[in-house]
């Protein structure tokens, strides 16, 4: 079971509030193999945890997209 972290930056201006961070967390948690996301609204920023063998971070980048959270890089942490 091989466990990942990934950051994501996330464009300037997208992540307005409280509400658009429980959105993201809420979303993200619901994907198989999700363990622990962590929004930080004012550097623009989601931290994921998760297992390598159940999901991966184009999935998640995907989704966060989907959602309207335009990423703008992802770090390996």
């Amino acid at each position: 079971m091989g466990l990942s972290q990934t950051e994501f930056s996330i464009k300037q201006g997208t992540i307005h509030c409280q509400s658009c961070e429980e959105r993201i967390r809420r979303t993200l948690s619901s994907i198989n193999g999700v363990l622990k996301v962590e929004v930080d609204r004012v550097e623009h920023k989601v931290r994921i945890s998760f297992i390598e063998s159940k999901t991966d971070s184009a999935t998640i980048r995907d989704t966060l997209e989907d959602l309207g959270y335009p990423v703008v890089s992802e770090t390996s942490l």
